[in-house]
């Protein structure tokens, strides 16, 4: 897995990506992807494939609702920024979010798309399986 900051000469992404840096205190939050999905057993941000018609960050909004059971306001949120994926001939771009908690929000993990769910400092995010590219991902979040 290739991870860029800006978009290479030649990218043709296949898809667009968008997901969140959902932060409470020193602690972001990190899904276990469900054994049964791609990249099962993996942890990542919230976030999947943007549909048509969509923006970046009404899919990331869409994606930590279904994900999280989170509902997040959007004038709350900013863009820290998109970065641009190459696995083999797969191509994509994923546009990251961050959205502060001042309370630890209840959440309602989707167990058909995640096992778990965990608040985590940039170290224990380090020590667990992350998705390809997920350690580029979250270094580029604290950036």
């Amino acid at each position: 897995m290739k991870v860029f900051s800006t978009k290479p000469d030649g990218f043709s992404e296949v898809m667009q990506i968008a997901g969140f840096f959902l932060q409470h205190e020193d602690k972001f939050l990190m899904l276990k992807r469900h054994p049964d999905k791609l990249s099962g057993g993996k942890w990542n941000l919230p976030g999947g494939k943007m549909e048509s018609l969509e923006t970046p960050l009404d899919a990331a909004i869409r994606e930590t609702h279904e994900e999280a059971g989170l509902r997040l306001d959007p004038s709350e949120s900013s863009l820290i920024g998109t970065l641009y994926l190459e696995r083999g001939e797969l191509q994509y771009s994923f546009h990251i979010f961050r959205y502060r908690f001042q309370h630890q929000p209840q959440l309602d993990v989707c167990l058909l798309e995640h096992t778990e769910a965990k608040w985590l400092t940039l170290d224990e995010a380090h020590a667990l399986p992350l998705i390809d590219g997920g350690k580029a991902v979250i270094e580029f979040c604290y950036e």
